[in-house]
C-alpha cells in the first residue's frame, strides 16, 4: 500500500487509511469534531433526564409521577432503540452519516424548544405528561444518532485505528453521560437552595442546554462530507430484519459472548442508576434540594472505573484489533 497521504476526497477508504502514518488534517478535524458532538449530544440528554426526574420530584411530589419519574424515563428511553433501531440503521447504510449527525442535532435543537414550550404551562401534571413525550423524541433522536455517530468512525480513521477510536468514542461518551447528570442536579439544587421555586430553578438550565445543542450544529458542519450508497434501498423488510440478526448472533459464539456482555453491563448501569436515585430521596426525604445534589452526584462516581476501562482499551487496541481478535480466538476455544 501507498505510504503518502490521501486528499479528503478518498479520506473515507479504509484501505487508503489505513496505509498512511498520520491521517489526514480533514480526516482528524472531523474525528475530533465527531466526538466533540457525540459527547455533548450525550450530555444533553442525560442533563434532560436528571433535570426532569429532579423536577419531578419537587413539583409533583406524592404523586405517582413525582415518584417514578426516573422508571418512566428509563423506559422510554429504551423504547426506541427496540423499535426504531433498524430503520435507524439503514439510515445511515443509505445516507452520508455526516448528513445524519447532522440533521440529528437540528432535531434535538427543536426537540428542546418543545420541552421550554411544556415548561411555560406551569401545570405540573400536564408538563411532566408533555415532558415525556418530549423525552421519547429525544430517546427517538438518539436511537437514529447513534448508528451514524458508530459507523462514521472507520469512515474517518480507517480499520487500524478503529479500536483506538472505538476507545475514545466510548470514554467522550460517558464523560458526556456522567457530565450531564452530575451538572444538572447540581445546578438544580443550587438554583432551588437560592430560593427559587422549581419552576424558575429549571428553566434556566434548559435554556442553557438548547443553546449548546445549537453549538452542536455548527459542529457538525465541521465534519467531512461521507459517501452515500444509493444501492441500499429501502424495503419493508428492514423493520423486522435484525431478528434475522439476532439468529447470526447467537450462531457465532465470540459475538454471543460480546453481547451477552455489553447487555449485561448496561443492565447493571441502569439498575444501580434507579437504586440511587430512589435512595438519594430516602437519605433526604425533607430537603429537595439535598435529594437532587446526591442523585447526580452518586451516580457520578460510578463512571470512574468505565472511564478508566475506557482508556485501557483504546491503549490495548492503539495499533490494530490484534487484542480483541486474539480474545476472540480465546473465547471460541474454551
Amino acid at each position: 500500500m501507498s505510504s503518502s497521504p490521501v486528499s479528503s476526497i478518498d479520506a473515507a477508504a479504509t484501505p487508503e487509511l489505513d496505509g498512511v502514518a498520520t491521517l489526514p488534517a480533514a480526516n482528524s478535524r472531523s474525528f475530533s469534531a465527531m466526538i466533540a458532538v457525540q459527547a455533548l449530544n450525550a450530555f444533553n440528554d442525560n442533563f434532560v433526564k436528571i433535570l426532569l426526574i429532579a423536577f419531578a420530584g419537587v413539583v409533583a411530589k406524592g404523586t405517582d409521577l413525582g415518584t417514578s419519574m426516573q422508571l418512566y424515563l428509563g423506559a422510554i428511553f429504551s423504547l426506541p432503540y427496540i423499535i426504531f433501531a433498524p430503520v435507524a440503521g439503514w439510515l445511515s447504510d443509505r445516507f452520508s452519516k455526516q448528513q445524519v449527525i447532522f440533521w440529528m442535532q437540528v432535531v434535538q435543537v427543536i426537540i428542546f424548544a418543545f420541552f421550554l414550550a411544556t415548561l411555560l404551562l406551569k401545570q405540573a401534571q400536564l408538563s411532566l405528561l408533555l415532558s415525556l413525550g418530549c423525552f421519547f423524541l429525544l430517546a427517538t433522536q438518539a436511537a437514529f444518532f447513534s448508528p451514524a455517530k458508530m459507523g462514521i468512525a472507520k469512515e474517518l480513521v480507517g480499520s487500524r485505528r478503529l479500536g483506538s477510536a472505538s476507545g475514545i468514542l466510548q470514554l467522550t461518551n460517558f464523560m458526556g453521560i456522567l457530565g450531564g447528570m452530575g451538572v444538572a442536579g447540581y445546578w438544580f439544587s443550587l438554583r432551588l437552595k437560592s430560593g427559587l421555586d422549581p419552576w424558575d430553578a429549571v428553566w434556566h438550565p434548559m435554556v442553557v442546554v438548547t443553546i449548546v445543542a445549537i453549538v452542536q450544529i455548527f459542529g457538525s458542519l465541521l465534519i467531512m462530507r461521507t459517501p452515500e450508497h444509493r444501492d441500499v434501498k429501502f424495503h419493508k423488510g428492514v423493520w423486522i430484519e435484525h431478528f434475522g440478526h439476532m439468529k447470526l448472533l447467537i450462531s457465532q459464539r465470540p459475538l454471543l459472548l460480546a453481547a451477552i456482555g455489553v447487555t449485561y453491563f448496561w443492565f447493571m448501569s441502569y439498575t444501580v442508576g434507579a437504586i440511587l436515585v430512589t435512595l438519594s430521596h430516602d437519605l433526604h426525604p425533607n430537603d429537595p434540594a439535598a435529594a437532587t445534589q446526591a442523585m447526580s452526584m452518586m451516580p457520578a462516581m460510578l463512571g470512574i472505573g468505565v472511564m478508566a476501562g475506557s482508556l485501557l482499551a483504546s491503549a490495548i487496541c492503539r495499533r490494530d484489533l490484534s487484542w480483541v481478535s486474539f480474545h476472540s480466538q480465546v473465547s471460541a476455544w474454551l
